[in-house]
Parts: structure tokens; sequence; C-alpha cells
């Protein structure tokens, strides 16, 4: 049976037997067998001595193995394997110079050992070979006294005609076998360049698409951003224009609803009343166009001061008590004492307290809506919270995912039952967050919907500068 190759853990990591060293054990195990009895034959008829026939038994049975030993186990295996081939060479020639030099064993031996050499190591390798011949020859002529005996008798030129060729039909055989499965691999090798170029071209093609989406996606990003800055812009440049005549029509509906008044004709007064009461849902209309436009315009600038949380309550209960009342609801109100001032817009807060309760009164009706403010403490930083709850009709985790949506309410359905455009909330929530803060919800279907307003007490830079410490 012929070893594996092996694979020895050295210092420098994994090494392996290199394929020439288990070549040349498949070819020494039967030629070697073969030489034994050849040399046999030829030592018999000279009636050789002890020691001669011990050579030729170590040469025929041990020497295979030892070779592969020494060839395996060492650190390069090819280089202990062309000194096994100098070993091979000096035996076969000492065994060739005791049989007195005959001339079949002399020709096999030199035959296919120069051939092995040559086709393992190259020419510089076969005349080391050259030597390594000539060594074993004076070593072996010195016991026998270089007689020299050409003539061979037909069994040691069969025996000698054998081992050539047996040595030629498995040297090539195995030789062809490699050739073949380096060719193999070199096909595998090439194919898997081709797939690899294959591969790679797919990916520079696929690379190359995505890179023109990529800058499509970018133009047309950045068309669709200029677009919007010109609208809000020219929304935010129109406040006068269309806040002017809006203002005139409410101020001569009033007017004129006036002089019917002292005319004594109310039967006009339920009409002049519409026309204010659209006028001002316009005027509202556009307001919170126009602040939606400023704030993605960037023109949208704050007033920020300290403000009076109790004067700001009362002012937004004044205004927003009717509005409650007309659904018929009740409202509780919860202010946590000794909150001084706030570094807000003042306006603008107001803006967004008055919206989040008129929604709370829209969409509840014999219900209880309540207001809780209050301070507290995150991450080192104060806040205030203003939460405004109410029973109402509530919302679904889907609608609440659109709920800040410009020009977006829970659903269509909330849309044509309620009214609205859909801006307050939207609005509402982007105020917060110029002025540091932002807006949170929950909600349950059915059961009401809280909305809490967090703001930093001491503003926007501050608030930055006390997180950051």
């Amino acid at each position: 049976m012929v070893p594996a190759a092996e694979s020895v853990a050295g210092g420098s990591g994994v090494r392996k037997t290199h394929p020439i060293v288990q070549l040349d054990y498949r070819v020494r195990l039967p030629v070697c067998l073969l030489v034994l009895a050849l040399w046999g034959t030829l030592l018999i008829r000279r009636e050789a001595s002890a020691w001669l026939w011990a050579l030729a038994v170590f040469h025929g049975l041990l020497w295979p193995h030892l070779a592969y030993l020494h060839a395996s186990r060492a650190a390069n295996s090819k280089l202990a394997e062309l000194r096994n081939l100098l070993g091979d060479a000096f035996l076969c020639m000492l065994m060739v110079a005791v049989c007195s030099f005959s001339l079949w064993p002399a020709a096999a031996v030199f035959i296919t050992l120069n051939a092995a050499n040559l086709s393992v190591g190259g020419v510089r390798f076969a005349f080391q070979g050259l030597l390594a011949f000539l060594a074993g020859a004076l070593v072996g002529g010195a016991f026998t006294g270089f007689a020299v005996d050409l003539e061979s008798s037909l069994a040691i030129s069969l025996l000698s005609i054998a081992g050539l060729a047996l040595f030629t039909t498995i040297f090539a055989v195995h030789s062809n076998a490699q050739t073949r499965s380096v060719l193999r691999t070199k096909q595998k090798v090439e194919s898997q360049n081709l797939l690899i170029a294959e591969q790679n071209r797919y990916i520079e093609t696929a690379r190359a698409q995505a890179e023109e989406q990529r800058a499509a996606a970018e133009q047309a990003r950045e068309a669709a951003e200029s677009a919007n800055r010109a609208k809000s812009a020219f929304l935010a440049n129109m406040s006068h224009e269309l806040r002017t005549p809006l203002n005139a029509i409410i101020g001569y509906s009033e007017l004129v609803a006036e002089e019917v008044a002292e005319l004594g004709q109310p039967q006009l007064q339920p009409d002049l009343h519409k026309i204010r009461s659209a006028g001002q849902q316009l005027l509202e209309l556009i307001n919170n166009v126009l602040d939606l436009s400023k704030i993605e315009a960037g023109k949208l600038e704050l007033l920020i001061e300290d403000v009076d949380l109790q004067d700001l309550i009362q002012e937004v209960l004044d205004i927003a008590r009717p509005l409650i009342a007309r659904n018929a609801n009740v409202l509780e109100v919860s202010v946590e004492p000794h909150l001084g001032a706030v570094r807000a817009d003042a306006m603008k807060l107001r803006q967004v307290l008055l919206n989040l309760l008129s929604n709370a009164g829209k969409f509840t009706k014999d219900g209880l809506l309540s207001l809780d403010m209050r301070g507290a403490a995150r991450d080192g930083v104060r806040w205030l919270e203003i939460a405004v709850s109410d029973s109402g009709i509530g919302m679904t985790p889907a609608q609440i995912e659109r709920l800040f949506l410009p020009f977006s309410q829970a659903d269509n359905t909330t849309t044509r039952r309620f009214g609205g455009t859909g801006l307050g909330l939207a609005i509402s929530r982007r105020l917060c967050e110029l002025m540091g803060g932002d807006i949170r919800v929950s909600s349950e279907e059915g059961k009401g919907s809280r909305f809490t307003v967090m703001l930093p007490v001491l503003g926007l830079e501050l608030a930055s500068a006390g997180a950051e410490a």
C-alpha cells in the first residue's frame, strides 16, 4: 500500500510532501524487487560474499521505504528526494561494479536513472547523477579489482530488460496521470477565471447602472428640493398679498352687519355671518399654509423670550373654552405650581396648545378633556411637559403613523366627518422642533388620545449644551 501525502505541522505552518516523492516511491517498490532478483542472479554466478548479499537485500527491500521516510519528513521534500535519486544512482552502479560491470544491467541502470534525473532535475542535476554513478562504480570496483565481464546470460538480459520496461512504464503512467491532473486543474482554473471575469463584467455593469440611477435620483431629489424651496419661498412672500384682501372681506362683512342691524333688517344677518365665517376659515387655512411654507423655506423666525406659563395658559383657556364647549365637553386643568417661565416663542407655543385643545374638542363629544402641565428632568436638562388628553374617537397605530404628515388626517372618513386640512398637527410638531422640543402621541381606538408637548425650559441652545455636558 502506498502512503498518502503527509502534512507536517512545523514552526512555519503546514507543509505537504512533494508529488515527486510519492511517484518515486511507487516506482521503487516494484523495480527494486525486480532488481533484487537481478542482483541475486548475478551474485549466485559469482559466489559473492555475505556482505554483498546484505547490500543487495538492503537495496531491494529496505531502500524504497527508507528513501520515502527521509523525503516525506524533510523540511524540503523535493530537495530530499533529489538526494534519494543520487542515492539510487550510487547504489545501483555500486552493485553493477561488484557484478563485474555486466553489460545489460549497466545499460538498464544508466538509461533509467539518467532519464529520471533529467526529467526531475534537469541537465544540471543529471550531471550530479553522473558523478554519483562514477562514485558508485569506483567504490564497487575497488572491492572487485575493477573486474569487467560484459557478457550476460539470457536470464540476466531478460531481467534487465524487464526492469527497464517496468521502470519506464510506471514512470510514464504516473507522469501521464499527473500531467492530465495538471491539465484538468488548468482547465478548471481557466473556467473559474472565465466565470469570475463574467461576474466582474456583471458587477461592473450593475455598478454602472446603480451609479446612473443614483445620479438620476440625486438630480431628481435636487430638482424636487429646488421646486419645493421655490414653492415655499413663493408662498411665504405672498403673505401680504393673500391676507390683505381676506382681512378686507372680513372687515367689510362686519361693517355691513352693523349697518344691517341699524337699518332693522335682521334677515340679512345669517348670510353676512356666513361670509365672515367663511373668510375667517379661509384666512386660517392661508395662515397655516404660509406657516408651513415658511418653515420649509427656512424663513420662519422665532421670537424666543421668557414666557410666563400662568399667563400663557390663561390666554389659551380663554380662547379654547368656547371651542371645547361646542360638543358639550368638560375641560380639567392641572398645572404644577412654581413652574415659572420657559424660553420659547410665546405666540407659537400658544398656537400649538390651541391647536391641540381644538383638535381634542373637535374629535370628542360629551367627553372629558384634560390639560396637564409639569416639569421633568432628562439627561441633566430641565423640560416642560404639557399633555392634552381626551376621551374621543382615538386612533389606530396605522393612523398614528400618518398623523403628522402635512395635509393628512387619520383617514378619509375622519376628513369627511370632522373637516379640517390636516395641517395643524404637522405645523405644531415642526414649531416644537424649532424650539428644541417635540410632540409625542399615544392613542387607542375608541378610548381617546394623549398628545404631549416637550420643550427645554432653558431653550434650544442651552438645552443642547446641557445635554452634551
